[in-house]
């Protein structure tokens, strides 16, 4: 995600995704301790609300999701496939 609350968090060495709502910390950890070998300081979570949507009858809600701030460490670099806009 790229905002600008997220681009000053940047700087802190702090990145936002938004994820599966089902992921507990731990397969957070170890998703990108696996495949990205980030060494992860702290991992951050919090579960957004559904929103109501309605089209003209149809009463809805939008999707369920997660939204999780990984703090890594200083001397890790995180690849520049999570940068791009």
């Amino acid at each position: 995600m790229l905002t600008e609350k997220t681009t000053n968090l940047m700087e802190n060495q702090k990145y936002v995704f938004l994820i599966n709502p089902r992921l507990n910390k731990t397969h957070i950890k170890s998703f990108f301790k696996k495949f990205y070998n980030l060494s992860i300081l702290q991992i951050n979570t919090l579960n957004l609300s559904q929103k109501k949507r309605q089209i003209l009858t149809n009463k809805n809600y939008t999707k369920r999701s997660k939204r999780c701030i990984l703090t890594i460490s200083k001397e890790t670099t995180i690849p520049s496939v999570f940068l791009k806009k």
